[in-house]
């Protein structure tokens, strides 16, 4: 049992306890702290190595004011060293957005005599180590900028910082690059076999005016005789609407009407300005085109409009229409292109440029878009695109027309005319990136 039992600890001896640090005795109780400013003098830095030893090597130091800065700022801190036969050294106050940069150090002197402790801050740097490049290099990488164009130049920033697809497409383009031969060489076998193909390939190739011919015919608008020698010859009558439409629509009610002093009452406040001075003069084609046009629009009006078109109106709708049914279903068969329930937009466009070279027609040539505009519910805008397409000039009403529509002067500046003149002016295509009608 003596053998199993603990000895007890013997005592250390007073003052020998080494696993507390002795107390640093101060001769003042009191301590007095101050604040060394740096203005006028270089301040205390702080290395800090960035994966690498801090060398033994002499450093130079240097200021730079920065550049997005308000004025009178501190400027920023570098360190340099090329002791080193192959390694540049630099030190720089730069940390990113990390923590670190909104660190401040300060170095404290204590003096023991008086019981003061002076702290002044100090500059911190991040020390990094740099491949020193030889002289051949240097040289080389001077002639190969010299030589650089602008468009090179952008090209290796691009592959040096650009993104994924501005890599690919500057790899591409490099690629696809044709390098020009020697001057004064002959081409090779390749480079005429590919002249020949190419050759080949365009001989057949529409040129500019027949491809601006071939759009200018798929738009959808009526089609212009550009051989025309007078502008009313542009879009004759016979391409805006069949004679035999013309025949079966009575317009004798409008002028009896008239006569008798009494008002027409139209679903078109286009034809309602017009209606009254051509019954009245007892023009009678003009008065059919007119109603040919209320047709349009009020067929137009039962549309409903939806995304990318309109949605035809119902057989019960066009019914109550007080105009002949195989009119109506005439417009229908006409405009509808693609056989649908649905005008697309393309129809849409094609009867609204229709009904606008009527209004041409009617108005010898002349007319004001805001009757039209309100009538298919426009922006001002559109109106006067839909008018452009037609090769008509948008102008401000003239002292005479300001006259007979008795237009204030306020009312003068909001309102347009389309004058269909030889030459005729269409939209640029090359300029033109909206879509027709101005959407």
């Amino acid at each position: 049992m003596a053998k199993d039992k603990k000895r007890k600890r013997e005592s250390e001896p007073a003052g020998e306890n080494t696993s507390k640090k002795s107390r640093v005795s101060f001769a003042n109780d009191h301590v007095r702290v101050s604040m060394v400013g740096t203005k006028d003098e270089m301040a205390p830095v702080l290395a800090v190595p960035v994966g690498m030893a801090v060398p033994h090597h002499s450093m130079k130091a240097y200021t730079k004011r920065p550049r997005d800065t308000v004025p009178n700022s501190q400027q920023s801190l570098i360190l340099h060293s090329s002791e080193h036969p192959c390694l540049d050294y630099i030190g720089q106050e730069d940390f990113g957005n990390t923590a670190e940069a909104l660190l401040k150090h300060y170095i404290g002197v204590y003096d023991p005599k008086d019981g003061s402790l002076k702290l002044v801050q100090a500059r911190r740097v991040a020390l990094r180590s740099t491949l020193r490049p030889t002289q051949e290099e240097i040289d080389e990488a001077a002639a190969e900028k010299a030589a650089q164009t602008m468009g090179a130049q952008r090209h290796a920033l691009g592959l040096e910082f650009g993104t994924k697809r501005a890599k690919k497409m500057i790899a591409s383009m490099t690629e696809n690059a044709i390098v020009a031969g020697p001057s004064g060489s002959a081409p090779s076998a390749a480079s005429k076999a590919l002249l020949a193909s190419v050759g080949e390939s365009i001989a057949n190739m529409p040129t500019v005016a027949e491809m601006d011919a071939q759009a200018a015919a798929a738009k959808p608008k009526p089609k212009a005789n550009l051989d025309a020698n007078n502008a009313k010859d542009v879009y004759s009558l016979e391409r805006l609407v069949a004679r035999e439409i013309l025949e079966d629509l009575d317009v004798q009610p409008w002028i009896d009407e008239t006569q008798k002093g009494k008002g027409v009452e139209v679903a078109s406040r286009y034809v309602a300005r017009r209606l009254g001075s051509a019954a009245g003069r007892g023009d009678v084609l003009k008065l059919k085109v007119m109603r040919y046009m209320l047709i349009c629009i009020e067929y137009m009006g039962l549309c409903k409009k939806v995304r990318g078109g309109a949605r035809m109106p119902k057989p019960l709708e066009l019914k109550k229409m007080a105009h002949p049914l195989h009119v109506v279903d005439g417009v229908r068969k006409r405009f509808l292109q693609s056989g649908a329930n649905e005008l697309s937009q393309w129809d849409v466009d094609n009867l609204i440029t229709h009904v606008m070279a009527m209004a041409l027609y009617v108005d010898d040539l002349a007319t004001d878009t805001t009757d039209l505009k309100d009538d298919f519910r426009l922006e001002p805008i559109k109106a006067q695109n839909y008018f452009r397409e037609l090769g008509c000039k948008i102008s401000a009403p003239t002292d005479r027309e300001k006259t007979a529509l008795r237009l204030t002067a306020a009312e003068s500046k909001t309102r347009k005319y389309a004058r269909l003149q030889l030459p005729l002016e269409f939209p640029d295509e090359g300029k033109k990136k909206k879509r027709f009608g101005g959407r």
